[in-house]
């Protein structure tokens, strides 16, 4: 439960973020949320999946090695959302 207090303490980013990693499903969702500003800007922009995948798997290796260990595993999602869109333009563009 989100206290109301604290986002007039000033730290209202702490306990979103703690939201948002806190739950079960949360570190996927999180991750989810992340890749799709990532991928779906890229998409649109180039018209093509192979540059918003790079930079997703990209993005998420290195996020990986920089961050703490308890954000680590958004960085892991991220990285397999990425491997999951290259898996899907590799079946769309040679096979389907």
């Amino acid at each position: 439960m989100i206290d109301p207090n604290d986002f007039f303490d000033g730290n209202a980013f702490e306990t979103l973020l703690d939201v948002l990693t806190g739950g079960m499903m949360s570190e996927p969702l999180l991750a989810t949320f992340a890749a799709v500003g990532i991928i779906v800007p890229l998409w649109l922009i180039s018209d093509d999946l192979a540059l918003p995948t790079v930079i997703t798997i990209l993005f998420g290796g290195i996020a990986a090695a920089v961050l703490p260990g308890d954000y680590q595993q958004v960085a892991v999602f991220i990285m397999a959302i990425g491997i999951a869109t290259a898996t899907f333009e590799i079946g769309r563009r040679y096979f389907l």
